[in-house]
């Protein structure tokens, strides 16, 4: 039975906000970089659907992936896993703030980082039912409420460096320093109190061809209704996180 607690417990349930604020909870902030992209006409000949796709790529494909990494855990292990996630969000964020054309910034900024926020938190996720039975559903509240943090973290300051001289490539490359520390550090302090790694040889291929084939699993009436529920809350979610910056400005309000 999980002990509902300890020291190395809470310390899991805080370090996966942690975890969450700095990764696809940074997410958060792409509005702020959507309004500048759209205003400053950026990258010429690109059009809103484009700009848009990064966001949705970002959130959705990492969420859409979120199985295959904890698959890669049980084969590897929970820190390498997390750790080449974090080494992949750093070079994606880097590399975004060197892009010339809208492609490049659609595939760093957009697809590939969603590959690694799925490789950083999705391992986390299984970490705090090892802890906690009867708290795991505050424990888990403290998890994910990394997510909203992580628009106070970043908004603001992202915003005021791409004011400055240094303008978005160093909000970018902020980013990507401040979320790969953090990330480290989170990482190197999260322990599960039971292995995730199988303690048997096993072949990577075919757990991921049996984890995504669990037809059995997905035809469930609860699975499907918690799926819908997801995508409907999703959507409400990501038109309101990316379109309020832009809103905001173009109803005349300044972006302070």
């Amino acid at each position: 039975m999980p002990p509902d607690g300890t020291f190395w417990g809470w310390t899991a349930a805080f370090c996966v906000l942690c975890i969450n604020c700095f990764s696809w909870g940074m997410n958060s902030a792409y509005g702020v970089f959507l309004d500048y992209y759209v205003e400053s006409n950026h990258f010429p000949g690109a059009n809103m659907e484009e700009y848009a796709l990064i966001g949705g790529l970002a959130l959705g494909v990492s969420f859409m992936l979120l199985n295959l990494p904890n698959i890669f855990v049980k084969v590897y292990g929970l820190k390498p896993v997390m750790f080449s996630g974090i080494a992949l969000q750093f070079l994606c964020l880097w590399l975004a703030s060197i892009a010339v054309t809208i492609t490049q910034l659609i595939i760093f900024q957009g697809f590939l980082i969603a590959i690694a926020y799925a490789f950083v938190a999705g391992p986390s996720f299984i970490v705090i039912p090892t802890w906690f039975l009867k708290k795991r559903s505050v424990a888990s509240g403290i998890g994910v409420a990394g997510a909203g943090l992580a628009g106070i973290v970043f908004a603001r300051p992202c915003q005021a460096i791409i004011q400055s001289p240094g303008g978005y490539k160093w909000a970018l490359r902020f980013e990507a320093c401040l979320s790969g520390f953090m990330l480290s550090i989170a990482t190197l302090l999260l322990r599960s109190r039971r292995p995730l790694k199988s303690t048997t040889k096993v072949s990577l291929w075919k757990e991921i061809k049996d984890q995504l084939t669990r037809f059995d699993v997905y035809r469930q009436r609860p699975m499907l209704c918690i799926a819908v529920w997801n995508f409907i809350y999703g959507i409400a979610y990501a038109i309101l996180l990316f379109s309020f910056s832009s809103y905001g400005t173009s109803i005349g309000l300044t972006r302070q």
